[in-house]
């Protein structure tokens, strides 16, 4: 093998040093602590960077159930890194002074390389505006999935949780992410002109943000969208901009876009340059005049789904592919198709509007993938829990079966249920007022138990 091919560092704790690895092939990094491994000058007066943990060009860069926290500075940078992936891993505490790279900072940077991955990783408080900035060439674009952002952007004031350079969204897609409580933008197709056939469906922008998504550029396809409780001006939801376009058409921006079987609790999916063909059906807050808390199970603690006689069920279009740029198509009627089962499978006489699909056996939740169970819905601890409320979870690592332990106490929980889907339904409604305890132990694929965190719920 040549210099610097096919390393492994697995179980180490790297504690005050930067990690500086450029130019290796086939390096896999797994079940690693980072601590405090970013220092800023600051308190010397110097607003100088502070470094970053470094990857650049590393191919077949494998970055997995790691862990990066208190970091003073930016995290990660992985640049011009072809395939490289980084999956299951916690950012912690990140950039609280938010004086690198000036103000507009980030906390992960994988840009320029082909087929890169981030899937299932978590990014909670951090103060750099944005969280992941990342991009990728239109022949092997990036993939953006099962992610969970919460209290990003604390202190810059531009950026979003996921922000896409100029022209770095060609044919991307990203899917299946929740942005909750993200301080800044939850995510964003950049630039002036902006980029083009960006791919974005089945996310979640949520619960005091302060702007949920924005569109700019042309010929997206955007679908199964929620956008709700962002604190901007009415547009705050989901911007689907109407300039920063492409030259070719006079900065006129999104006239070939799509935008289908979303919601938005503020923003009128009309008030845009998309054709009536390309934005309906979809539910708009501003046109159709309901809170949106009215159509959904109970989106304050993470349960998106319709609730029953929603007037979301049964209301969408059925979405069985996208359409890809291959060469110069300059709209998406002339681009490639590309099968892909948006909402092709549905329960009743069409898809649902929204992200989840009413009368569904399981229940998706992004995020990191712990030994035990974990991301309990409703919320631990929450005192609003609906009596009505499915208990939910995000499966242990390698999980099999669940077994599911219920009680009024801690000292006293029973098991109710053993199952292999991840939606527990009691045999009757919830006591109001009532406090209930609860774990779900993971059975893995080898037999063995992991014995889940006892969870608590009162019901409202």
């Amino acid at each position: 093998l040549a210099p610097g091919q096919y390393i492994t560092l697995d179980g180490l704790a790297f504690h005050a040093a930067r990690v500086d690895l450029r130019g290796l092939e086939h390096l896999t990094i797994q079940n690693c602590d980072f601590l405090y491994s970013v220092c800023s000058k600051r308190t010397l007066g110097s607003t100088a960077d502070a470094g970053n943990n470094t990857f650049d060009g590393c191919h077949n860069l494998v970055l997995f159930n790691n862990t990066f926290q208190y970091c003073d500075g930016k995290s990660l940078v992985a640049n011009r890194a072809n395939y490289a992936r980084i999956e299951n891993c916690l950012f912690y505490m990140i950039d609280y002074a938010a004086i690198a790279g000036g103000s507009n900072s980030y906390t992960i940077q994988m840009e320029g390389g082909k087929n890169i991955v981030y899937r299932r990783n978590e990014i909670n408080t951090s103060g750099a505006s944005e969280g992941m900035r990342i991009s990728g060439p239109f022949d092997a674009p990036v993939l953006v999935e099962l992610n969970f952002h919460t209290r990003t952007g604390q202190f810059q004031t531009d950026g979003a949780s996921v922000q896409y350079p100029p022209n770095g969204n060609v044919n991307s897609i990203n899917r299946f992410n929740w942005f909750v409580d993200v301080n800044r933008m939850a995510f964003r197709f950049d630039g002036n002109p902006g980029g083009e056939w960006g791919i974005v469906y089945r996310n979640i922008s949520a619960l005091g943000g302060y702007r949920g998504y924005r569109f700019k550029g042309d010929n997206h396809q955007i679908f199964h969208i929620i956008a709700m409780d962002n604190r901007r001006t009415k547009s705050s939801d989901i911007s689907i901009s109407d300039n920063k376009g492409p030259k070719r058409y006079d900065d006129k921006a999104n006239q070939h876009s799509r935008i289908l079987n979303s919601i938005s609790q503020k923003s009128n999916l009309k008030d845009n340059l998309i054709t009536e063909a390309n934005r309906n059906p979809n539910w708009n807050g501003p046109v159709d005049g309901k809170d949106i808390r009215s159509l959904l199970r109970d989106p304050d603690n993470y349960d998106f789904r319709p609730r029953k006689g929603s007037p979301l069920i049964d209301k969408g279009v059925v979405i069985d592919h996208v359409r890809i740029r291959t060469k110069d198509e300059p709209i998406l009627s002339e681009g490639t198709k590309r099968m892909l089962d948006i909402s092709k499978s549905f329960n009743g006489k069409a898809p649902d509007i929204g992200a989840y699909e009413y009368g569904d056996t399981s229940y998706w939740i992004p995020g990191r993938i712990m030994p035990q169970a974990s991301r309990a819905v409703p919320r631990d601890a929450t005192k609003t829990a609906k009596v009505d409320a499915d208990l939910m979870w995000l499966h242990g690592r390698n999980a099999k079966q669940h077994k599911v332990y219920l009680g009024t106490s801690k000292g006293a929980l029973k098991l109710v249920a053993t199952q292999t889907n991840n939606i527990y339904t009691p045999a009757a409604q919830w006591t109001a007022g009532k406090t209930y305890y609860w774990r779900v132990d993971t059975v893995t694929k080898d037999g063995k138990t992991v014995t889940g965190t006892i969870w608590s719920f009162t019901c409202k």
